[in-house]
């Protein structure tokens, strides 16, 4: 996993051309970018993201696979990397923390989906009020 500086950083200057286009669709999709960079920094910071914790197993020492999805302003990104976690309780703990991070490096709310691996809508978090 990649150092969560360098993602943070690189999160930042995405950020940053974005304040600086007149072109809206390239902004957005800038800032797109910049939460997938967002998201893995926090994985590689969090403690409770699934790579901390390799020996944690569901009930029947099973992982369950979820997936997030982040919207910011209409423009969505997916990650295409599952997580996993032992509990939708545990998956959803951290998809708060994805939009509670998202959300202070943003000028607009942003919305995060939580979706099982088929596919399955299981609960969406908003972040609160973004960077002005």
């Amino acid at each position: 996993m990649q150092d969560a500086r360098y993602l943070r950083a690189q999160a930042e200057l995405c950020f940053d051309i974005a304040r600086q286009l007149s072109n809206r669709q390239v902004a957005d999709n800038l800032r797109a970018a910049a939460a997938q960079y967002l998201v893995r920094a926090t994985e590689a910071e969090n403690s409770t993201a699934p790579s901390s914790q390799p020996g944690l197993r569901g009930a029947r020492g099973v992982m369950l696979r979820f997936f997030l999805e982040a919207d910011y302003g209409g423009s969505k990104c997916r990650d295409d990397e599952a997580v996993e976690f032992a509990s939708i309780k545990q998956a959803e703990a951290y998809a708060v923390l994805v939009a509670e991070e998202l959300g202070r490096n943003n000028s607009k709310a942003v919305s995060i989906f939580l979706t099982n691996e088929n596919g399955e809508h299981l609960a969406t978090f908003h972040s609160a009020n973004g960077r002005n």
